[in-house]
């Protein structure tokens, strides 16, 4: 059973509707576990659909909730329903699609219920104690919004603090992993990289599901995507709000070693992070960024105007 007490928010109405949610994905995940690829289609599409309706009323009580206490950060709160509900609607299109593969349903799951845990055990859990979301990061430096970014999520979905234990140059590691790497572009250009042992992220995954994990199949390394994916977009709107524009790409998660030739964090600096899982390592390395000369601007001008 994926509900937990601890997603209570203290609202009766809310908190019973967030528990028809996760009795909708508890279903979901039963399904998907067949690994039928037109079954799973099936399911995530009658999925879509409850959330849809379910959603409409749970979003518009939300709201009415948040006006009644004159809530300051109901903007925004509204702003992150939007955010949902058109994903909802792209991963309906998908599903719909000729070009649909069996791993967008893992994908589909992953999603809404890491966005799930994030948005009651944040957003929501911030209308009780009268907190707005912060746009502003408290620190100015790259490698600490990474900090400031993981000690939220990390809080928020797996009840636990970290702490760093040290910072090193980092070298090449050798033995096997789970990686996660994410590259970030804009007015900006760096790479970054999670590094989990696989027994941290089985770890992880069982407290999430609530369930026994003995391998890492493929809902708990799109689980552990999106996750990435959660991380990286807080980073670059952190990044974006306080210095210059900046936007995640889609993070890479591998097995084992990951492609030194493709992605080299040789001198990039190391962080040994502690949880209560366990210990994980992010590493930080900017790039430089490109510049063109001279002739090749007026290069590709030229191409444009021929184009």
């Amino acid at each position: 059973m994926l509900w937990k007490e601890e997603y209570k928010i203290g609202v009766t109405n809310i908190d019973n509707q967030h528990k028809l949610l996760f009795d909708r994905l508890d279903l979901l995940l039963f399904e998907l576990a067949k690994n039928d690829k037109e079954h799973s289609r099936a399911e995530c599409l009658k999925a879509i659909e409850y959330i849809k309706i379910l959603s409409v009323k749970h979003f518009a009580d939300e709201e009415m909730f948040q006006r009644s206490i004159q809530y300051s950060g109901i903007h925004t709160h509204i702003k992150e329903h939007e955010i949902f509900t058109n994903t909802l609607l792209d991963y309906e299109k998908d599903f719909h699609s000729l070009y649909y593969r069996v791993d967008i349903s893992k994908d589909f799951f992953a999603f809404l219920l890491s966005w799930s845990i994030n948005h009651i055990r944040g957003s929501d859990k911030n209308i009780l104690l009268g907190k707005q979301p912060e746009l502003l990061p408290s620190s100015t430096k790259l490698e600490e919004l990474f900090i400031q970014v993981l000690e939220d999520i990390f809080e928020s979905i797996f009840f636990t603090n970290i702490n760093i234990s040290e910072t090193l140059i980092y070298k090449p590691i050798t033995t096997e992993n789970t990686f996660s790497i994410m590259k970030f572009e804009g007015n900006c250009n760096f790479i970054a990289m999670l590094s989990f042992p696989y027994e941290m992220v089985i770890h992880m995954i069982c407290f999430v599901l609530n369930s026994e994990i003995t391998d890492l199949d493929a809902t708990v390394l799109s689980t552990l995507e999106r996750l990435s994916s959660m991380i990286s977009n807080k980073v670059a709107v952190l990044h974006t709000n306080h210095k210059d524009l900046c936007h995640s790409l889609k993070p890479i998660v591998t097995l084992s070693r990951y492609d030194h030739n493709q992605y080299s964090f040789t001198n990039g600096l190391l962080y040994k992070i502690k949880t209560d899982f366990g210990f994980f390592e992010l590493i930080i390395k900017e790039l430089e960024m490109e510049v063109d000369s001279d002739s090749e601007l007026e290069s590709k001008l030229e191409s444009k105007l021929e184009s």
